[in-house]
């Protein structure tokens, strides 16, 4: 590298440590950024710290926040384009969507989830509800024999829609062998448990992928998205002790109702 280069780099990279010290030393009073006003309210709904049926009021937002009205706004607007609030000019605005937020680890819905601050089973009539949309013994077809790493002719479809304080949250797809009497055995939030009561063997552990993709018709119509929506699928192939897959399981879930959580110490 030439002289002039070095001494062209060095001087910029002076000039960047001065601007960044400048901005510490006189720090804008507010925050201007309607979208970092958005993302703030919504990381305050998601984890419950403002839970649903909360009003939230703007006087005190712009204090507890340290923005401008323009910019909260906006945010609200944003929040209420996507239905997690409502806004009337004469009632206030309100929180009316309660946003789910699963640990990445216990993606599958027997596992315990937080909603809105809330730790809850999934069966809990109080929070949740699931509707059984099909259940019956069909072909396996040869994906799935591969997928499941089975022989087996026919496999048990179950699909279930959950619902959560009676708004559609996702659609659950799974596979099983066909001689598996999967509605006799209702979740509990221990899916060490379940799994031993529903196979007849323990559990060893589970693989799962995320990915976004876009909302088919019939389960837009499902979970009250239009068609095209984000949404987030989870893939889930549960294995026994012996190492066999026992379940394939696709989740669609909503994506403007739905966070990951990643507990890092948990991964260690």
């Amino acid at each position: 590298m030439s002289a002039a280069l070095q001494t062209w780099r060095g001087r910029d990279r002076l000039h960047t440590v001065n601007a960044v010290q400048g901005l510490r030393a006189a720090p804008s009073p507010l925050q201007t950024s309607s979208r970092r006003v958005y993302e703030l309210l919504r990381s305050a709904i998601r984890t419950g710290y403002l839970p649903a049926g909360t009003q939230l009021v703007e006087f005190e937002l712009v204090q507890a926040l340290s923005t401008s009205r323009n910019a909260l706004r906006v945010a609200l607007q944003l929040l209420a384009d996507e239905g997690v609030v409502e806004r009337n000019p004469r009632s206030g605005t309100f929180i009316t969507s309660a946003m789910v937020q699963i640990t990445l680890n216990e993606l599958d819905p027997e596992a315990r989830v937080q909603t809105s601050g809330l730790i809850a089973d999934l069966t809990s009539t109080e929070v949740f509800d699931e509707q059984l949309l099909d259940e019956r013994v069909i072909p396996a077809s040869p994906y799935i024999r591969r997928r499941m790493q089975t022989q087996e002719e026919y496999v048990l479809m179950h699909e279930r829609l959950i619902t959560v304080r009676g708004e559609p949250h996702h659609v659950w797809l799974g596979y099983v062998s066909a001689d598996v009497d999967y509605a006799t055995v209702r979740p509990n939030g221990e899916r060490e448990l379940i799994f031993r009561e529903r196979f007849g063997v323990e559990y060893s552990h589970a693989e799962d992928s995320v990915e976004a993709v876009p909302c088919d018709p019939r389960t837009s119509s499902l979970l009250h998205v239009p068609p095209g929506s984000p949404i987030l699928l989870c893939e889930t192939l549960m294995f026994d002790i012996d190492g066999r897959i026992r379940e394939l399981r696709f989740r669609y879930n909503r994506g403007d109702r739905t966070s990951y959580k990643v507990d890092h110490r948990e991964m260690r």
